[in-house]
């Protein structure tokens, strides 16, 4: 396995139980937060298993030992190609996702308008708290949070749990993304849910915004670009296509975290 190289940019890894095996698909729902296991296939190019999730477009791979499971890219150095497939059928049905779908009564709503968008972020991913401001600027869009904490960022859950919790989530969500203060806090709460959703939809990190039509856009962007995806025309969606704007202008496109 040394010509391949695990990109470590977009990948982590988690220690699985010792009792984890291919066929114990409950074990690993329970891992990665309830989402359900679709099916598990052995790669003997990579002779690691193929875990795919219910809804997401790409694998997560358990190595052949069952100790460590890969969420991220695979890339043959030699051949410079990505390894990881895309089922085209799986591909098909994220881009059809139902916005209706989406548990928005879990989600804390920041801002109230006759347009929805559903955001997942991460308090302690930098570009999530770089876009909150972006997305209190949108006009007459009402911005529904979920969390979506990742693994390496080890506090991260707390504190969403924290925001969730508190009396004011608006204010508690508000103070957490833009000054980095919250108060624990400890109840019931839907973050797990949240994860699993995240993944189950082939989210690849955060931020991650889906819009009602289906859509889903990584990565942060300035309120100007969100609302054009709300107002856009069919030239509007062939710049995008090119990553420029509505006048033509080049976008200043920015990662995010994964």
């Amino acid at each position: 396995m040394k010509k391949y190289f695990l990109l470590l940019i977009t990948l982590f890894f988690l220690c699985l139980p010792p009792s984890a095996s291919p066929e114990d698909s409950k074990g690993l729902e329970e891992l990665m937060h309830q989402a359900k296991v679709e099916k598990i296939e052995f790669n003997g190019q990579l002779n690691m298993y193929e875990v795919y999730l219910e809804g997401s477009p790409q694998p997560l791979y358990l190595t052949g030992d069952y100790k460590y499971l890969f969420i991220g890219r695979i890339i043959d150095i030699k051949a410079k190609k990505d390894l990881i497939p895309v089922k085209e059928e799986k591909a098909e049905r994220i881009s059809k996702l139902e916005f209706s779908s989406l548990p928005l009564d879990t989600a804390v709503k920041i801002s109230e308008g006759s347009k929805k968008l559903a955001v997942f972020l991460d308090p302690d991913c930098p570009y999530s708290r770089k876009i909150y401001p972006e997305l209190k600027r949108l006009t007459d869009v009402s911005v529904h949070v979920f969390f979506y904490p990742l693994a390496f960022h080890p506090r991260a859950k707390e504190k969403s749990v924290s925001a969730w919790c508190a009396e004011n989530k608006v204010v508690a969500v508000e103070n957490l993304f833009t000054k980095g203060e919250i108060e624990k806090k400890e109840c019931p709460n839907p973050v797990d849910d949240h994860i699993a959703l995240a993944m189950q939809k082939g989210l690849k990190g955060v931020p991650a915004m889906i819009f009602e039509d289906g859509r889903i856009v990584d990565g942060y962007m300035k309120a100007e670009r969100l609302m054009d995806y709300f107002n856009e025309t069919t030239a509007i969606k062939e710049a995008a296509k090119d990553g420029k704007n509505k006048e033509g202008e080049r976008w200043e496109n920015e990662a995010g975290c994964q």
